[in-house]
């Protein structure tokens, strides 16, 4: 997740065409598991503390599950919803103060470029942190792709960022864009990944573009989590105008091939 700023991009329609549906959940029903084994995996695929939270983001929030205490995840009339809550005394095992949750596919899909699209209504409030990214799946920090970042005290604001090494240089290039307000209901957030190019786009409009680092060519999982900073983090720790709960509610996700697309993988991709 980044944590950079960067110019302004006017948004224009979007041309690229997606060919063929490799993953999709619609949550008619929600499978999850920590370790991935069945549906989506609700940690990170790290050691120690980092399985369930970025102590180097300055986050504060514990990524909980079932398994371990607080369920954050809920299910009703198809929409998933990741709640953020104030974490009561040894509600779980890192003390940190607050819980909420994290899905990932890092056991069950991964692909080489195309298309990854989310429909979501997201939180605002200050010192909350929603976010939709991709990570290399050979578990190597060759890249990141974060297809959107918000900051729920700016829920007008988007960052769509990329990392990665552009020939021998390692850069992070991340552009914000004002969008419609995030919070205000549902929106359709996308990201076309391609050897040359990596566009972003809001409910089909492009909203910045950037060159695809070099080592950006890997297959990719995806993540989606609602974070909570803490002091010292990008958005800042929340205040007395953050309201808990708060919710992140999904409609739907799913990825796309498109020409340049290889290695699509996963118990949960859809084959030809």
């Amino acid at each position: 997740m980044a944590c950079c700023v960067a110019a302004m991009v006017v948004s224009a329609e979007h041309a690229a065409a997606a060919n063929r549906l490799t993953f999709e959940d619609d949550f008619k029903v929600f499978s999850a598991t920590p370790d991935g084994s069945k549906g989506w995996m609700t940690t990170f695929p790290y050691g120690g503390v980092s399985a369930r939270t970025l102590p180097n983001n300055h986050e504060a929030e514990y990524y909980s599950d079932r398994s371990v205490g607080v369920n954050p995840f809920s299910l009703n009339s198809g929409i998933l919803t990741i709640t953020a809550t104030h974490a009561g005394a040894g509600s779980n095992p890192d003390n940190l103060p607050y819980n909420s949750g994290l899905i990932t596919t890092y056991t069950s899909f991964a692909q080489t470029y195309g298309l990854f699209e989310m429909r979501a209504k997201l939180p605002a409030g200050q010192g909350l942190w929603p976010a939709f990214w991709l990570l290399p799946a050979s578990d190597q920090y060759t890249a990141e792709l974060d297809a959107f970042e918000v900051l729920g005290s700016n829920p007008t604001q988007l960052f769509a960022t990329t990392h990665g090494y552009y020939g021998s240089t390692w850069q992070v290039i991340s552009q914000m864009a004002p969008v419609v307000n995030t919070s205000d209901g549902f929106h359709v957030y996308g990201v076309d990944w391609e050897p040359q190019t990596v566009t972003f786009l809001v409910d089909g409009h492009v909203i910045a573009t950037a060159a695809t680092p070099t080592s950006m060519n890997t297959p990719m999982f995806i993540l989606i989590n609602l974070a909570v900073g803490g002091a010292g983090s990008w958005p800042g720790q929340p205040d007395a105008s953050t309201h808990f709960p708060a919710r992140m509610q999904i409609d739907w996700v799913r990825a796309y091939a498109t020409r340049n697309t290889q290695s699509v993988s996963g118990t949960r991709a859809i084959q030809p």
